[in-house]
């Protein structure tokens, strides 16, 4: 696997009708939808993703994923998965994610601005 090709932390959730419900799964991938093919083999219920975040490579999607999982331990099911609605589970993830840019990067506000973009998926 290459070290410098995207990466994603992902969200994935049960979809009940139109709602998305917890708990909640946040883990990272290279390829969500296969590891979601993988996820739904042993889930008991109907699994989708309900969100990614890319990332340029492992080492930072690893970072944000354990600062996720760090700061919402009380709320940590087993593993990976949470008992957050998804929703609030995405809003909470892309914060830390503004934050740790925030602190981290050196760069201009325009330039962060893009980042997180990126990140959430809002330009290629």
């Amino acid at each position: 696997m290459r070290e410098n090709m995207d990466v994603f932390v992902y969200i994935m959730a049960q979809k009940k009708g139109s709602n998305w419900v917890a708990p909640c799964k946040v883990g990272v991938a290279n390829f969500p939808t296969i590891r979601l093919e993988q996820i739904q083999t042993a889930s008991p219920f109907k699994v989708g993703v309900f969100k990614t975040y890319r990332f340029p490579c492992r080492a930072i999607a690893l970072e944000m994923e354990a600062c996720f999982h760090s700061l919402q331990k009380e709320h940590c099911l087993y593993g990976e998965w949470f008992d957050l609605d998804p929703e609030r589970a995405a809003s909470l993830f892309y914060l830390y994610t503004a934050f740790t840019v925030d602190f981290k990067l050196s760069c201009s506000p325009e330039e962060k601005k893009l980042y997180l973009q990126m990140v959430a998926g809002e330009i290629a």
